[in-house]
């Protein structure tokens, strides 16, 4: 929740249960659990996506610079998690 100045890190790759440790340290967690109505969210979804984010990261450490993806909206439990939008960028000299 970079919006909120509330993050965690890892180096990666890590797998689906140190995924899951991470959205719990946050202190927007609760957020996650429903709020003022809201369903909880999708929370298995959002582990994965952040345990496949790191594998492929880890895989392409050689090329990557950075990686951004914003807004990732996690839905509904039980419905998915949806990277609207994502840049990825590589090393000037990657593959040279």
């Amino acid at each position: 929740m970079e919006v909120l100045k509330d993050v965690t890190f890892r180096i990666a790759p890590f797998g689906i249960d140190e995924a899951r440790r991470m959205i719990r340290e946050v202190r927007g967690y609760p957020m996650l659990q429903g709020v003022r109505g809201a369903p909880p969210a999708d929370e298995e979804a959002l582990a994965d996506a952040l345990a496949q984010l790191s594998a492929f990261a880890a895989a392409n450490a050689d090329v990557l610079e950075t990686i951004d993806v914003n807004p990732f909206i996690v839905l509904p439990k039980g419905e998915g998690a949806v990277a609207v939008d994502a840049l990825i960028a590589v090393r000037e000299n990657a593959g040279a």
